[in-house]
């Protein structure tokens, strides 16, 4: 992700672009923080959730419930932060406002 946003920063810098000014940079940005605030604030503790839980059945040997509720709710929101993620992309090379 750093390299992403380094690379990013660095080409809009090279050609001298406005990162708030243009509006389809403003966009991209945008939808990428809104990406990452849905990874760092859903899909991150759900996944630390979910190694705790697989360490502890990985002793027990069994698999509780909740585990696959987490997996559940892990697919669901990682497919809904994607999105913003997708259409970041699809802006920046259409670079449309």
């Amino acid at each position: 992700m750093i390299l992403i946003v380094a690379g990013g920063y660095s080409a809009a810098l090279i050609g001298r672009l406005d990162l708030i000014g243009e509006r389809w940079l403003l966009y991209g940005q945008l939808l990428f923080v809104l990406s990452g605030v849905l990874w760092l604030g859903i899909l991150l503790p759900l996944q630390i959730r979910q190694a705790r839980a697989a360490k502890r059945f990985g002793e027990t040997g069994e698999v509780p419930a909740q585990y696959w509720r987490d997996c559940r709710t892990w697919v669901i929101w990682g497919l809904i932060a994607t999105v913003p993620l997708v259409a970041a992309i699809w802006v920046m090379i259409a670079k449309t406002a």
